[in-house]
This record gives structure tokens, C-alpha cells and sequence, in this order.
């Protein structure tokens, strides 16, 4: 990943330099020789219009005022050469006309009085030749070629090649470096996370990664924190609910094991009625047990269906208040039902709604003090039917209060339970459209309330 990150940068800091490098050549090559050339068409323009003006008005032959063109339109340091329009050479500014000359071509451009250049390469130099056409009289009479050696401007040229690429050179370099450092900044991070997560896919949720990046990195070791705080937390409650259900399932299983093996033995009428009303509610206890257990498992596998029928709510409060009252009173607690004068219907699951309401109610008398109290309040909110059950027992702690409805959360593990009623009753609620909350202090009681829609 490192070298990749690296490769990218480079690649595209090489293009942009490659872009600006021929950018600089491109410019320099024609600042310089484009303004060789230009200086000398510029001269020649100049010289041409001096020598229109002192020429006669007559014109005369080409070949009789060659060395008056000659003078006139020399540059210093610059061969100068008067061809006539088909080519051939008539002068030359060292005054020397070489032998069997081939006719020079020009371009048609040169006869509408257009200058133009060409460079060529020579054996040991290159060499600019600037042909300029020689106008008199509006005409085009002749042609001056002008050549000069450009080996000192190649050299000027060459020379701020060489710097640019030095330049190139080195930036590449810094930003190689400047690269490396980068790359390690992201992917150092990265790889510490992806150690960290590999060790977490092993099982180790122990360790915890440095919490120090920037920006994203920051928030996602945050995350992967978290997620290893909240699978130690998921294993504990599992562990918890494991040993829990055992000991639920251990405590009535050892009691009715007890009583068979004393009605194994010879004993009175009485005492056989009491074994096998112990044994009855002992099994009662199990199967509810296991229907808690089979409800978790399809909220799990969201499978939990309800059979919606219209239900008296009013009806249905009494008859759980009513098989809760040899409960509460084993605890001497008492249930006060304030259903009010008004009926309610609504359209709901009555035994999925029941099993809320045991579940409720029995969590209420087993946290209420001895003599305590539970209410249970029925009245309409905002167009809603509100159940309030109230008890004033031992409370909830408030840092507990927030998980209550987790799965296999328990806010007193020293109690009996599985931690499951809560928040499969969270569940039931919701699924019929309805919602609780819950409110408590500790030491002062907890209060359940369950907002349902009722039928007018």
C-alpha cells in the first residue's frame, strides 16, 4: 500500500513537471529564436524602407545596385546574401559568389512580402537563415537571406535546459521524500488498525489501539474501540445469561427431582398433595422459562408474530393483576388497580400483551420491599392509552437505568432472572405500535409506562 500511494504521488508530480518543463522549453526556445529572427526581419523591414527612399523613382536592374543593398541592409556578424525571385545569388556581404550555386527555392509565401526563417543542422553547429523579401515600389524585387551561426544561442539555450532539468530533478527528489513521509503517515495508521482488527477477528478484544490520529483514522479507532468495548460487554452478558438460565433451570429441576424421589418413599396423603402441587408449579416455572428462551429466539430471527384480535384492556389488567396476587402476597406486597371508568379496546396480541404485563408486574413485586406497594394506572395521553405499573421498591441505579431493555441485561444479578423480560417486552410493545419508558431512583421505586393506540 505504501509503495503504491508513493508511485501515485510521483506519477502524477512527474506529469505536472513534465507539462511545466516543456512549457519552459517550449517558451525559451521561442523567445530566443524566434526574436534572433524577428530582429533581423525587423532590420530588414527598416533597411527596406530607407532604400525605397533614396532609390530613384526609376526602377533599374537588381544587379546594378547590389552593392548599395549590400551596404545598406549588412548586419554586423551576419552573412548576408541578394537572390534574385527564381533563386539565383547575384551578392553576398563577403563579396565572394560561390561557384556552380544551386538555385534556392523560397517559399510562395515570400513573393506576397512575407519573411520566414528556417534553422538547419550543419556538421558541427546549427545555423539560422532568415529569408526577407526586398520590396520597391510596392514590388517584390529580390530576396535577402541573412545566416548566422547559432551555436552561442544554443548554448545560452542548452545551458537553461540543463538548469530546468536540475530543478525537475530536484523537486522530484523532495517530493519523493516528502512523499515517503506522507505515504507513512496514512498507511503507519492504517496498518496499526488493520493489525488491531486482525486481532479482534482472532478473539482478542482485550487491547484497545491509540486513540491519537487525525480526522477519519481518529473516528474509526474510536469505533473499533468501542466495537471491542462492546463485544467484551455482548461476551459478559452472554456468560451471565448462560450461568443465569442455569440456575434458573437448575433451581426447579433440583426441587422437582426432590419431591419424586419423595413420593418414592412412604408418605402421608397431605404431604403427597403438597409434592405434586410443588412439582406443578416448579414445571409451570420451566415452561415459562422456556417460552421466554423461545421468544428470544425468534426476536433474534425477527419471527415473533402477533395474532391481533379486539382486546378490553381493562379486562385484561385485572385477570394478570388477579393471577399475580398469591405472588405479591408471599412479599406482603399489595396491588392497587386503577383501571378508571372508562372501557378501552384495543387492537392487540392478548397473550403476547399479557406476558408483558406478568412481566412487568412480576419485576415490580419481586424489587418491592416487604409491605410494599405496586400501582397499576390506566388513563388516556395525547390520544393514547397510557399503563403505568409504579412500585416502591429498591429502584434502578441511573447509569443501570439506560440498558435495562438490553438482552440479557440485568441492573440487580443478585436477583433471579434471565435479563430477557425487559427487553422482549420492549419488543412486543413496539411491535404493536406502541412504546415504553422507564423511570426510577433508587431507593425510592421504578415506574413502567406503555403508550398503546386504543379504538375509539
Amino acid at each position: 500500500m505504501k509503495r503504491r500511494v508513493i508511485l501515485h504521488y510521483m506519477v502524477l508530480i512527474t506529469v505536472t513537471l513534465v507539462l511545466i518543463e516543456g512549457l519552459l522549453f517550449f517558451t525559451v526556445n521561442r523567445f530566443y529564436y524566434h526574436g534572433v529572427a524577428q530582429s533581423i526581419i525587423e532590420h530588414a523591414e527598416t533597411s527596406v524602407h530607407v532604400y525605397e527612399q533614396s532609390h530613384p523613382e526609376q526602377m533599374v536592374p537588381l544587379h546594378s545596385h547590389a552593392r548599395v543593398i549590400m551596404e545598406l541592409f549588412t548586419m554586423d556578424n551576419i552573412d548576408l546574401s541578394l537572390f534574385t525571385l527564381n533563386g539565383n545569388q547575384i551578392a553576398t556581404s563577403s563579396g565572394i559568389l560561390p561557384k556552380n550555386e544551386k538555385k534556392v527555392l523560397f517559399e510562395p509565401k515570400i513573393i506576397s512580402g512575407e519573411s520566414y526563417f528556417t534553422i538547419e543542422k550543419q556538421e558541427k553547429e546549427r545555423t539560422m537563415s532568415v529569408y526577407a523579401p526586398l520590396i520597391e515600389r510596392g514590388q517584390v524585387v529580390g530576396v535577402l537571406q541573412y545566416h548566422t551561426s547559432l551555436k552561442r544561442i544554443d548554448d545560452q539555450v542548452f545551458s537553461l535546459y540543463r538548469i530546468f532539468l536540475l530543478i525537475g530533478l530536484s523537486i522530484l527528489a523532495i517530493v519523493f521524500f516528502i512523499s515517503q513521509r506522507l505515504a507513512n503517515s496514512i498507511v503507519m495508521p492504517v496498518k496499526e488498525l488493520i493489525d488491531f482488527s486482525e486481532r479482534m477477528a482472532h478473539g482478542n478484544f482485550n487491547t484497545r489501539i491509540n486513540e491519537t490520529y487525525r480526522d477519519e483514522l481518529k473516528t474509526l479507532a474510536g469505533t473499533l474501540n468501542k466495537m471491542a468495548d462492546e463485544i467484551v460487554q455482548s461476551n459478559q452478558l452472554k456468560h451471565d445469561f448462560i450461568s443465569s438460565v442455569s440456575h434458573e433451570l437448575r433451581t426447579p429441576l433440583t426441587s422437582i427431582m426432590g419431591w419424586v424421589e419423595t413420593l418414592n418413599e412412604d408418605i402421608t396423603v397431605e404431604e403427597k398433595a403438597l409434592a405434586v402441587n410443588i412439582i406443578s408449579k416448579e414445571a409451570n416455572r420451566l415452561t415459562l422459562l422456556v417460552e421466554e428462551l423461545l421468544d428470544f429466539s425468534k426476536l433474534q430471527g425477527d419471527r415473533m408474530k402477533l395474532n391481533r384480535t379486539e382486546l378490553n384492556i381493562n379486562s385484561l389488567l385485572f385477570h394478570v393483576a388477579l393471577q399475580m396476587k398469591n405472588r405479591a402476597l408471599q412479599k406482603n406486597v399489595m396491588i392497587e388497580l386503577n383501571g378508571g371508568k372508562k372501557e378501552y379496546t384495543i387492537l392487540g396480541d392478548e397473550y403476547k400483551l399479557r406476558q408483558v404485563f406478568i412481566n412487568i408486574l412480576d419485576n415490580a413485586i419481586k424489587f418491592s420491599k416487604e409491605n410494599g406497594k405496586v400501582e397499576v394506572r390506566l388513563n388516556e395521553k395525547k390520544d393514547k392509552l397510557l399503563i403505568e405499573i409504579k412500585d416502591n421498591g429498591i429502584g434502578i441505579p441511573k447509569e443501570k437505568l439506560i440498558r435495562v431493555t438490553e438482552m440479557f441485561y440485568q441492573a440487580h444479578p443478585e436477583k433471579t432472572g434471565t435479563g430477557l423480560g425487559l427487553a422482549i417486552s420492549k419488543k412486543i410493545v413496539e411491535l404493536h405500535g406502541g412504546e415504553i419508558s422507564i423511570d426510577s431512583e433508587e431507593g425510592r421505586g421504578s415506574s413502567v409506562k406503555i403508550s398503546l393506540n386504543y379504538l375509539e
